[in-house]
């Protein structure tokens, strides 16, 4: 395969180069957009893990063979972490309540669009939590499994490709949640 760029202009350049580190890069993002919610709201969105799904969140790697289903245990962590482990209560406070269907991720997307967010960043945390229950991680896929599959990105891929994919993507969304945030602040 291709040598990544960073261990060539290490190696071979003698250049200082991070390595890349997806899995790391979301876990700093998650803690700045904790952070940054919370300033705005008076806590979190994202509330601190539990003793097991903190140590599961701290040793997430990606899948380790082309096996499809390797791509399931990585898939339930970062639902957990990133999507069961949201707060509705300080976003139903900031904005005023909630209709009885909304759950977290539409009072997110809710927030995002009050601060001025036109690129829907709560939709790659829908697209998480609408592939663990219909792409055939947490139930029986059926014929909606390459639907989100592909609404998440990553109809195609590999499962390695896919969880680098998902990790980048969910980065990217917990890193607007902070901009939006904080350019309000």
């Amino acid at each position: 395969g291709d040598m990544e760029e960073g261990r060539f202009r290490r190696d071979f350049l003698n250049q200082p180069a991070r390595s890349p580190d997806p899995v790391g890069d979301l876990r700093r993002a998650r803690s700045r957009a904790a952070k940054a919610t919370g300033a705005l709201l008076g806590a979190p969105v994202w509330r601190d893990l539990d003793t097991q799904a903190a140590a599961e969140f701290e040793a997430l790697l990606g899948p380790t063979s082309d096996d499809p289903s390797a791509l399931n245990a990585p898939t339930i962590i970062l639902t957990k972490a990133l999507i069961d482990a949201m707060d509705p209560a300080p976003l139903k406070k900031y904005l005023g309540g909630s209709n009885t269907s909304e759950g977290s991720i539409a009072l997110l997307r809710r927030l995002l669009t009050s601060l001025g967010d036109t690129d829907d960043a709560a939709e790659t945390f829908a697209a998480l939590q609408a592939f663990r229950s219909a792409g055939g991680v947490a139930h029986l896929g059926g014929s909606k499994a390459s639907a989100q599959r592909a609404r998440l990105g990553i109809e195609g891929m590999s499962p390695w490709a896919a969880f680098v994919r998902m990790t980048e993507d969910l980065t990217k969304a917990l890193d607007r949640v902070v901009a939006l945030v904080e350019g309000h602040s």
